[in-house]
C-alpha cells in the first residue's frame, strides 16, 4: 500500500487493494470512505490520519462488501469513530453473514466461504445514508446512488472528485478477474454513465488508480459487461439445447480460460452469470423450465 495521496485541499486517498478516501473536515477530525479489508488496512489508514495532525471521527462505506467495511469494528473499538452506510446496505454490516448465504443461495454456508474476504467482523451502524446532497459533520458531500454492482452502493462526491466505490474497476483489475462482479448488469451500465456525468474533475475507483479523464476505462467496464452478457446468449444459442445452470456457468468459465479452484470465486463468477441470465430474461431474449430437477436454460422464440 503506498503512502497517503493529496488530491485537492482536505482531500486525500490512501491506495491499496482497496483505496480508503481520506477527508479532512473544517471543524478538524477526518472522514474515511471506507475501511479496507481487515485490521491491517485500518491501521494503514490510522497512521495516515495521524500523519495529517488529525483523529478519525467517522467512517463512510460505500458498499458492504468485506473489502471496503473489514476494518471498520477495529477503527471503532480503538477510536470511537462513527459508522455511516447506505440505509440498504447497513445489515449486512451488522450481520455480515448475510454475504456469504446469500452466495449459497439462501442457506447456512460452509466455513470456506466464511472467510475474511466475504465475510467482515461484524460492525456497529449509527447512521444510514440515503442518495443525494449531504452535509457530516460540518462538510457538505453529494452521495450518488452507484447500485450496480451492490443495490445500496453510494459514490461520495467532495467538490469535483467523486469516490466511484466499485461502480467500475480499472482495466488490468478487468484483465485479472475476467468477469467483473456486478448484481444488476443493467443499472451497472447506467451506473458508467452516471460516473462520466457526474466527476468533472477527478474520479476515485476503489480498486485502481485515481483518473481525471476516466472514459477509458468506463468504455473497457461496458465492454465487458456487454461481452458477458453476450457470450452467454450465444453459449446457449450455438448449444441447440436446453442447458442446466451449473452448465451455462461451466460454458462461460471455459470460454473465458477461467481455472477457479476457490470456491468464494467461484460463486462471485456465477452470481455474475446469473445476473447476465436475468438481463437476458428479463429483455425476452431467453426462457427457462424445469426439466429432470434441472433449471435449464434456453433462447426465447
Amino acid at each position: 500500500m503506498g503512502g497517503l495521496r493529496e488530491l485537492a485541499e482536505g482531500v486525500h486517498v490512501l491506495p491499496g487493494p482497496t483505496n480508503i478516501g481520506v477527508l479532512l473536515l473544517p471543524g478538524g477530525g477526518a472522514l474515511a470512505v471506507d475501511s479496507g479489508l481487515d485490521e491491517s488496512s485500518a491501521r494503514k489508514l490510522l497512521r495516515a490520519v495521524d500523519a495529517l495532525g488529525r483523529s478519525l471521527t467517522a467512517v463512510v462505506n460505500t458498499h458492504s462488501h468485506a473489502d471496503h467495511v473489514g476494518g471498520n469494528r477495529f477503527l471503532v473499538e480503538r477510536t470511537g469513530c462513527k459508522v455511516l452506510a447506505p440505509a440498504a446496505e447497513a445489515s449486512l454490516l451488522r450481520a455480515p453473514i448475510w454475504e456469504p448465504i446469500y452466495l449459497w443461495g439462501g442457506a447456512r454456508p460452509p466455513v470456506a466461504l466464511c472467510n475474511k474476504f466475504l465475510m467482515a467482523p461484524a460492525s456497529s451502524v449509527d447512521r444510514l445514508l440515503e442518495p443525494g446532497p449531504v452535509e457530516l459533520f460540518g462538510l457538505p458531500l453529494e452521495l450518488v446512488p452507484l447500485g450496480g454492482h451492490s443495490p445500496g452502493q453510494l459514490g461520495v462526491l467532495v467538490g469535483d472528485i467523486l469516490f466511484a466505490a466499485d461502480a467500475y474497476f480499472d482495466p488490468p483489475v478487468l484483465g485479472k478477474h475476467g468477469l467483473p462482479y456486478f448484481a444488476d448488469p443493467a443499472r451497472a451500465l447506467e451506473d458508467l454513465q452516471t460516473v462520466q456525468d457526474r466527476a468533472p474533475g477527478l474520479v476515485v475507483p476503489s480498486h485502481g488508480e485515481p483518473l481525471s479523464a476516466p472514459s477509458v476505462a468506463l468504455a473497457a467496464n461496458r465492454r465487458a459487461i456487454l461481452d458477458g452478457i453476450e457470450l452467454v446468449a450465444d453459449l446457449l444459442q450455438e448449444a441447440g439445447q436446453a442447458l442446466s445452470t451449473d452448465e451455462v456457468v461451466a460454458g462461460v468459465l471455459t470460454a473465458m480460460r477461467l481455472h477457479v479452484a476457490e470456491l468464494g470465486r467461484y460463486h462471485l463468477l456465477r452470481a455474475t452469470v446469473f445476473s447476465y441470465l436475468t438481463y437476458l430474461t428479463d429483455r425476452q431474449r431467453l426462457t427457462f423450465h424445469l426439466e429432470g430437477g434441472r433449471l435449464c436454460w434456453l433462447p426465447a422464440t
